[in-house]
């Protein structure tokens, strides 16, 4: 009975990383490692209006921009990181910088630097390696 339960349990931890959107809350950089499609071919840079902000599982901030081309997700960084830096809240104007790409089936842009008041911050190298890497919650 015992091994019964415990194999109840080992498959319905392993269901619950298996759902698609826990994977998508990895997005930004670190050991979520869809940073890896950060592209210099495809880099932009959008100015618009914060209209949404997300925070998910491992601190990864995300905001919705509203521009002139239309709305898009920004895949900005982790909380520890970014917030040591600028504060971003809806209604805040800002431009990004990034590389645009599409993250399960939706366009997005995984930003390299975000400005807000003349304030710029860089977030990833060149190449989309994030700037926080190897640093985490062992680093405040």
């Amino acid at each position: 009975m015992k091994r019964f339960l415990l194999s109840l349990v080992i498959v319905g931890i392993g269901a619950v990383f298996s759902i698609p959107e826990a994977h998508a809350r990895q997005c930004c950089g670190g050991q979520g490692q869809a940073w890896r499609q950060y592209d210099r071919a495809t880099v932009e840079t959008r100015k618009g209006t914060v209209v949404d902000i997300k925070t998910y599982d491992r601190g990864g901030i995300h905001v919705t921009l509203k521009a002139d081309k239309g709305s898009i997700d920004v895949h900005l960084g982790p909380a520890f990181y970014l917030d040591k830096k600028v504060t971003i809240a809806k209604g805040d104007v800002i431009s990004v910088t990034g590389s645009r790409v599409t993250y399960d089936g939706v366009a997005a842009i995984i930003a390299r630097e975000v400005e807000k008041g003349g304030v710029k911050v860089q977030l990833r190298k060149d190449d989309g390696t994030p700037l926080w890497a190897g640093q985490g919650r062992w680093h405040r």
